[in-house]
This record gives structure tokens, C-alpha cells and sequence, in this order.
């Protein structure tokens, strides 16, 4: 299902010959069809009314594997990853918005503070605890005032921006040239109200406050590929960021004639419930080819927001680090899912069969 045609993957694991492959491939495929035919026989005697809703089935059989040996490894080798996957990507981010720390002079790397900046999210620790880390794997002495600093007021937020796409294009290069493309090729866009984990002390009284965050996200990988505050309803500046021939997926929240004009134009393809057609020659366009079965791909891409935003880190004491919270999480959480990526790809062996 994840592979282009003519393409099988396998467990990498107890190899077997191109005869035997052809055979379980043969097997899997009869036992698909019979089930599918039993399956539409016995809906087929049900009354219409009597037919429930089902969801397409998205139980990724290797995932649990996949999840068991990224906990395996270690902090230490989290934050390897992470710097090898900055440092790589920080010369064609270098050019564009200069050194992604906006300091005049320091005797560190500034590409090993992000990363351990990063590391901090993934793992949910403080700022002690991430200078401890420092010392012990880097053999240098930080403080957390300082490391604090940094994070609040001295990261080069287009830098950051610019580091969650690259970090998704990577994600899509590697498991597509494996898997193939065709299923990364679905997005969805989507809100959400999160409540802060510190009090706001503007006033008499100590109140909680939201944290509005808007998100477009690659529904296969659950990779991040662009983040903004607030909940805003045109997001057509989301679509600069997407390739023509991608499928975005978005509610009849962001039903809004600029979103459907973005997409048009750069080729996108738009899948949004309209209840009924206002005026808008794009939108009337989307309505008309808006297909119910795809839009229910949505459904797995909605965890993700519990996965990336749920847990506020201490980094969010005023209203200011918002944007460098969501942007550090997005960043985190595509590191997570390009490793995840690679361990993924590991398990299997490709076998490519020419006729």
C-alpha cells in the first residue's frame, strides 16, 4: 500500500527468495479480495438506515515496532540526531536569515544550543536539567539563566520557520524514495485552543489563558509543515508552502474564498464540506470536487495536535515566547518523526520485481 507499483517491501529479517515473495504477495492479495467481498455481501443485506459509520482503518501494524526501538535510544543519541539534522540543514537557512541565534558574540556553537533547545521539548525538561545534560555530553558549562535567555529572547524565528519546512522536506525525500509519494501528498490544516501551563498576573487575580495555535500538518508522517498563533480563518498563506499536486484537507472552519484562490493557483487540491455555495468562483470549484472518502483521512491527522502541542513546556512565562514555543515544538516534533522515519525504513528490505 505504501509502495509504487511493482514495488514490495519486507521484513528485513529472515530474507526470503523472489519465489516466496511473489507467493505471500499472492496469498495476501487473495485473502484481501475474499474479505472484501464478504464484507460488501453483508452490508448489502443491511437497510440503509441500519448501516453504521465506519472509519477507514489506519492501525499501522509496524508502528508499535517503530515506537519500541526510538524509546530505546538514548538522550544522548536524540540529541546527536538532532544537531546532525540542524547542522545539515543550516547551510541553506544560513543564507537566507543568517545564524538562527541572535547573539554578538559567543563561544559556543549556536547550532548545539538549538539543538539542545530542541532536546529540552522532546524530552520535557527543564532548564537545569538541560544544562546537567550539557555538561555531561558536551563537556561545556552553561548556565540555565543563559540557556533561558536564548530561548525567550535571542532565537531568529524566520530561521526557525524556515528549519520545521526543510526538516518536513527531508521527512518526505527519505520515506517517500522508499515508500513512495503518493500518500504523503495528503495535509491537513487545523486549530486548536490550548490552556497555558502558567498563570498570567496582568490583572487582580491570577487567570489561565489559551494558547491559540494554527497548524498544517503532513497526515501520514505527522510531520509539521507550517505553524502560526491564533485561529484565523484564512490560511491562504499556508498554501505558499505546499507543492502542486498536494491534498489539503481543512473543516468548514477555513471555508473562505482566499484559501480556495491560493490553492487553485498553485495547483493544490482542496477537499472542504460546504454546506452551500456563497460567492466565489474557487469555492464553487472546491464544492464540486470535494470527496467525502478523503476528507475522513482528517481523522489521523487530528491526533497529532495532542502529540506536538499538548505539553506546554516552562519556556511560556509571557505571551511573547508563544511563537517561539509553537515553532521549538514543531521543530521537535519533526525531528521525532525523521527519525522515526529512518527506523521505520530500516525494518524492511526493498525488493524491486521486473518482469
Amino acid at each position: 500500500m505504501l509502495t509504487e507499483p511493482g514495488e514490495y517491501i519486507i521484513l528485513l529479517k529472515d530474507v526470503p527468495s523472489e519465489k516466496e515473495v511473489i507467493e505471500i504477495m499472492s496469498e495476501i492479495a487473495f485473502l484481501e479480495v475474499v474479505k472484501e467481498i464478504m464484507t460488501k455481501e453483508k452490508m448489502a443485506k443491511r437497510s440503509d438506515n441500519k448501516k453504521p459509520y465506519k472509519a477507514t482503518k489506519t492501525r499501522d501494524p509496524v508502528n508499535r515496532l517503530v515506537e519500541s526501538k526510538y524509546y530505546k535510544m538514548s538522550e544522548k543519541e536524540v540529541f546527536e540526531e538532532t544537531l546532525s539534522s540542524i547542522t545539515r540543514l543550516s547551510a541553506i537557512l544560513n543564507d537566507a536569515f543568517g545564524i538562527p541565534i541572535k547573539l554578538s558574540w559567543s563561544r559556543y556553537n549556536p547550532l548545539v544550543i538549538l539543538a539542545l533547545l530542541v532536546v529540552k521539548i522532546i524530552f520535557g525538561i527543564g532548564f537545569r536539567r538541560l544544562a546537567d545534560r550539557a555538561s555531561s555530553w558536551l563537556g561545556i558549562d552553561i548556565s540555565k539563566t543563559w540557556l533561558h535567555e536564548i530561548a525567550t529572547t535571542r532565537l531568529n524565528l524566520p530561521w526557525l520557520f524556515g528549519l520545521v519546512i526543510l526538516l518536513d522536506e527531508e521527512i518526505v525525500v527519505k520515506f517517500g524514495s522508499f515508500f513512495g509519494y503518493d500518500k504523503l501528498r495528503f495535509i491537513m490544516i487545523d486549530g486548536t485552543k490550548l490552556r497555558r501551563a502558567h498563570y498570567d498576573y496582568s490583572g487582580e487575580k491570577a487567570r489561565r489563558s489559551n494558547l491559540n495555535i494554527t497548524a498544517s500538518i503532513r497526515i501520514l508522517t505527522s510531520s509539521i509543515r507550517v505553524v502560526e498563533l491564533g485561529l484565523p480563518a484564512d490560511v491562504s498563506w499556508h498554501f505558499k508552502a505546499f507543492r502542486r499536486g498536494d491534498v489539503v484537507l481543512i473543516d468548514g472552519y477555513f471555508d473562505s474564498e482566499a484559501n480556495f484562490e491560493a490553492a487553485w493557483f498553485r495547483g493544490i487540491e482542496v477537499h472542504c464540506p460546504i454546506d452551500y455555495v456563497r460567492r466565489g468562483t474557487a469555492r464553487r470549484r472546491a464544492k464540486q470536487y470535494f470527496d467525502r472518502r478523503i476528507y475522513r483521512l482528517r481523522k489521523i491527522g487530528e491526533k497529532s495536535f495532542t502529540l506536538v502541542f499538548s505539553r506546554l513546556e516552562p519556556i511560556i512565562w509571557k505571551e511573547s515566547n508563544d511563537l517561539v514555543y509553537a515553532l521549538l515544538a514543531s521543530i521537535a516534533n519533526n525531528v521525532k518523526a525523521l527519525i522515526k522515519a529512518k527506523i521505520r525504513i530500516s525494518l524492511f528490505y526493498k525488493v524491486e520485481l521486473s518482469r
